[in-house]
């Protein structure tokens, strides 16, 4: 009895003396872990302006995750930290003199990790799943504020009717989804239908799916039909509510619910080894928690070093176990592990050195006690097996090294002798390089947390002869951040050859522009020069860049520019340049600076931009804000435009402008709509008082369907005038109401109704209108087609106000036509256009155009005539096409222009252009324009060219020519030529030579008289080169035929 009473006092002393650590190892963790979520709660609610009660919810929802993932390691830190006391204060030798074995001693721990493990199960099957599932649609639904569901890398979520999604991999910037799986059943079968698909593009509500096969059983489950597609189109969405509550990953499932998922499409035939690796993970994450025990307990008991070994033996076992779940979880994935063996394989490997350890304690006491003095060193002849440290996602390989040792006190190897190396694409030479540990508490530096390298040299090229290499004093590396070299000598040529010298270097180990460019050359107007550009990243999130230029004639330049914002959908920056100018260089500014903010992020969208440039007589700033607004049932557009011109010395030369536009439309029920456009200006010059002029339209409108009626109200201002003074309207109505019916059939129906005024006719009315239309298609025979467009329409007005000084009306018209003593107008219009096709590819189209009035209306907009023929013969066949257009304008008794254009795709990557036109009144030409576009292999050839048949001279001609071979010459040359000014408006080329490593462009602009020589390495990759291609004045070939030669 006494015995039996004894263990168990000491089972619960052990226990307690394990429980206080555990609990305190649950709250460090669980508040590391919140930490970083913390952060983004705290940007929810400043940033994206979320309720505070929303992020409270989130936080609880999230907190059961939080806290049962922190289980497994706060027991390994407590068995480590209570069992090492114990044996550092000899009260577990105490326990072995008194008769009790180590396996007696450990049963509790035993019993504590199995319940900790079945608590660790029940929280990871019934609290978890649901708690995670609300808080990621929380995040759904209140923040992301989704159309549809932000679909995952195998996620499994149901829609509308009973169907089940699964989606293997999401391509989000691409909008694909790969390995797709549909499972439907219809109502009254007892069988699904199951649809596999190779990838899917999402369209709006729609999937279209490409490679795949419908699956159908019939009544006893047996396949009986699979249906092969290429393509389909496949409507998941009627209802998208209804995804928010059922999407879930297999973090959101417990593990029968995942059983039951994964069984239903293992009927598919579609491998589901990432599934099944999650399956078991559910079982075996949580038993974790007691293989923990089983592995810490004799290492807690090998040694009675201090506290600080508990917490790095803690460190390095979690790292390893994850790490080596991870690499297994990988294996699985991939098919390379059984999915059972990958969920398993960390648990049996810790298992099974633990049971080791903890059955040969006794007889292996002294080897374990070196063991655990050389645990680190032994880390590290692992790792040096495979060549290489760990380094974030990537490796810092030793070929070759003198010596190692290992510094327990600072954590750290040394390597010293003569070391080659290599980290990413760096190539190491030195003597010595010492290797710091990460501490762990960063999850991206788990293994190499800085690399100090002492008179070393680094290149891109190989290690035995490298064509260059930076001779650096001092060399420090941070893995997948950044490297820092101080007084570094920039060597060519293997050494021989010392370029220049710098006392500080920075270079981004990111994926990301970040370089340093060294651009030398000559300019007619300023010198030599050399311009620095320094691009960098602030703060690991806003990038900048630095500029330093030295002209010898005008002197030094520099400035900076940096993001403050940068995000996909939201950019902002801030630039100054400044310059000297100390021969007077005309056109030449002081400095500039410019702030943009282009946000595309929230439902407000901004896009502002101000520019300001200081010359030494004036000063010139322009400068755009614009906001967008668009939801379902209104959006709103506010623009407004600025531009001011000062000079310092006068007010003569002084003008400023600032515009203001707003438009803003409304969906209102019942099928109604409203719209508003409205602008108002400003001008100010010294000479003259501040001017204005305001305008714009606005409506309400109902459609019915085959009825459609508004109410307009419009005004015309657009003649600036001073504010005292009257406006200059030039036409308004005031209002308008309009009625449009279109019954099925040819006809339709309109009413207008106002009061109108026109400036050019000096009258303000009013005026109702009747109209009927026809509108209809006749085929004739052989593909021959005719159609007609007509219109009937009759006006009655009254005149308010007759500015005119004569009589309007028509000399002894007045009687004529009027009715009920108020003139009246009827106006008829028609459009016939007749088709014939005369020959494969050619087709001949004739179109009548005739409009006329009878009548006496007071408004000049009504009383317009034409009568005109235009004809048009085309021929499009096997990648030619031309057309011939001309006609007649039978009102004024001329013929109208002649154009004649062609357009021939001689090849797939060949295009040529040509076009012209002929005026008979004037017997004149138009200018003849031809482009050519060619672009095949490593070349590229483009040309522009007008010409002026009138005079038989050309005008400008254009042209491009590249050459990119890759990896080894780049040349592109570009130039324009006015013959009419006998000058090159643009002339420029770029060579670029990729040698070994490195690479070398000149640029050369015959216009600026400047040029330019760039040396780029691979350790600072450059930009494309690119030269000549001026937005403002862009090159023929840039342009259409229509555009260039001024046509429709």
């Amino acid at each position: 009895m006494y015995r039996i009473w004894r263990n168990r006092i000491i089972d619960i002393y052990i226990i307690k003396e394990v429980l206080l650590p555990y609990l305190a190892g649950v709250a460090i963790v669980t508040v590391i872990g919140l930490s970083n979520f913390l952060f983004q709660l705290t940007d929810l609610i400043i940033v994206k302006d979320i309720p505070i009660n929303i992020v409270l919810k989130l936080l609880l929802y999230q907190l059961p995750y939080i806290i049962v993932q922190s289980f497994p390691i706060a027991i390994l830190f407590a068995t480590l930290y209570g069992m090492s006391r114990l044996n550092r204060e000899n009260e577990f030798t105490a326990l072995r003199l008194g008769g009790i074995s180590l396996y007696r001693l450990i049963l509790p721990l035993i019993l504590l990790g199995i319940v900790i493990s079945t608590l660790t199960y029940y929280i990871n099957e019934e609290i978890v799943p649901w708690t995670h599932h609300e808080a990621q649609n929380i995040i759904r639904i209140n923040i992301l504020k989704q159309p549809l569901p932000d679909v995952q890398d195998n996620v499994f979520f149901k829609g509308p009717e009973g169907r089940l999604f699964f989606v293997n991999k999401y391509n989000q910037e691409a909008g694909l989804l790969e390995r797709i799986i549909v499972y439907e059943l219809p109502e009254g079968e007892e069988f699904p239908v199951i649809i596999t698909a190779r990838t899917a593009k999402i369209l709006g509500n729609k999937w279209q799916l490409d490679g795949g096969i419908i699956h159908q059983y019939n009544d006893e489950g047996e396949l009986y039909q699979a249906l092969i597609f290429d393509n389909m189109e496949y409507e998941i969405a009627s209802e998208v509510e209804n995804f928010y509550g059922e999407q879930r990953t297999t973090a959101e499932m417990s593990r029968k619910r995942l059983k039951k998922e994964i069984d239903l499409f293992q009927r598919s035939g579609i491998n589901v080894d990432s599934l099944l690796i999650d399956y078991h993970l559910k079982l075996t994450m949580p038993l974790s928690a007691l293989i923990f025990i089983l592995i810490g307990t004799p290492l807690s008991l090998s040694s009675k070093d201090s506290r600080s070994v508990s917490i790095v033996f803690t460190i390095v076992i979690v790292f390893l176990y994850y790490l080596l779940l991870s690499i297994s979880q990988s294996f699985g994935k991939n098919g390379k592990l059984d999915p059972l063996l990958a969920a398993w394989l960390p648990n049996i490997i810790f298992g099974v050195i633990g049971i080791i350890l903890l059955l040969g304690r006794e007889k292996w006491q002294n080897w374990q006690d070196r063991l655990s003095r050389f645990f680190p060193f032994l880390i590290l002849v692992f790792l040096f097996s495979f060549c290489s440290l760990t380094a974030g996602a990537e490796t810092f390989n030793i070929y070759r090294a003198d010596k190692l040792t290992y510094s327990h006190d600072l954590g750290q190897y040394e390597l010293s002798g003569e070391i080659l190396g290599q980290y990413n694409l760096y190539h190491i030479k030195a003597e010595t390089i010492r290797v710091k540990m990460a501490d762990g508490r960063e999850v991206e530096f788990a293994g190499v947390k800085e690399i100090n390298i002492d008179k070393g040299k680094l290149s891109g090229c190989e290690l035995e002869t490298p064509h260059y290499y930076l001779d650096a004093k001092e060399v420090i590396i941070y893995p997948g951040d950044y490297l820092i070299a101080r007084h570094v000598v920039f060597r060519e040529l293997n050494g021989k050859l010392p370029l220049f010298y710098t006392p500080f270097l920075y270079i981004s180990l990111k994926d990301r522009e970040q370089n340093l460019i060294l651009e030398p050359g000559y300019s007619a107007t300023r010198g030599w020069f050399l311009k620095t550009t320094l691009r960098y990243w602030y703060e690991d999130r806003l990038p900048g860049e630095l500029y330093l230029d030295y002209y010898t004639i005008s002197g030094l330049a520099g400035g900076f520019k940096q993001h403050f914002l940068y995000e996909e959908d939201l950019k902002a920056y801030l630039l100054l340049y400044g310059q000297e100018n100390r021969t007077g260089l005309p056109g030449l500014f002081n400095w500039r600076g410019e702030l943009s903010i282009d946000n595309d992020k929230n439902q407000w969208k901004t896009d502002t931009f101000v520019k300001y440039i200081e010359y030494d007589d004036y000063s010139y700033t322009n400068g755009r804000i614009n906001l967008h607004n668009k939801v379902d049932t209104w959006s709103l557009d506010l623009r407004s435009y600025f531009t001011s011109r000062d000079y310092f010395e006068s007010d003569k030369n002084d003008r400023k402008e600032l515009d203001f536009d707003l438009i803003f439309d409304k969906k209102l029920p019942a099928n109604w709509r409203y719209h508003l456009d409205l602008y108002r200006d400003y001008r100010f010059s010294p000479e003259e008082p501040l001017k204005q002029r305001w305008g714009g339209s606005t409506y309400l409108a109902r459609n019915l369907g085959r009825l459609d009626y508004r109410i307009t109200l419009e005004r015309r201002a657009p003649t600036f005038t001073e504010a005292k003074e009257e406006d200059q309207v030039s036409y308004y109505r005031l209002p308008e109401f309009s009625v449009n019916y279109n019954p099925s059939g040819p006809w339709n129906y309109s009413f207008k109704g106002g009061r109108y005024y026109e400036d050019r006719a000096g009258v303000d009315g009013l005026r109702g209108q009747l109209g009927i239309g026809y509108r209809r298609t006749w085929p004739l025979f052989r593909n021959i087609s005719f159609s007609t467009d007509q219109s009937f329409t009759g006006s009655v007005y009254k005149i308010l106000e007759d500015k005119r000084e004569t009589s309007y009306y028509w000399p002894g018209g007045e009687d004529e036509y009027r009715i009920y003593g108020l003139p009246y107008q009827t106006n008829y219009s028609a459009i016939h256009s007749l088709q014939v096709p005369l020959y494969p590819g050619l087709s001949w189209n004739t179109r009548y155009t005739y409009r006329n009035y009878w009548g006496d209306s007071p408004f000049t907009f009504d009383s317009t005539i034409r009568e005109r023929v235009d004809t048009y013969l085309r021929y499009n066949r096997a990648g030619l096409y031309i057309n011939l257009a001309g006609g007649y304008d039978i009102y004024n008794f001329r013929y109208l222009p002649l154009s004649a254009t062609l357009r021939w795709q001689i090849r797939k990557d060949w295009n040529l252009n040509m076009g012209t036109s002929y005026d008979p009144v004037t017997k004149s030409f138009g200018d003849f324009v031809l482009t050519n576009k060619y672009k095949g292999g490593v070349w590229e050839i483009n040309t522009g060219l007008r010409y002026d048949l009138n005079n038989n001279i050309a005008k400008v001609m254009d042209n491009q020519l590249i050459f990119d071979l890759e990896d080894n010459w780049y040349f592109e040359l570009n130039n324009s030529y006015d013959y009419r000014q006998e000058a090159f408006t643009t002339a420029n080329l770029a060579l670029r030579k990729v040698f070994h490593c490195r690479s070398l462009t000149f640029r050369y602009d015959y216009v600026k008289q400047e040029y330019s020589l760039e040396y780029n390495i691979n350790l600072f990759p450059g930009q494309s080169v690119s030269v000549g291609r001026s937005q403002d004045e862009p090159f023929m070939f840039d342009f259409g035929l229509e555009e260039l030669l001024g046509t429709e």
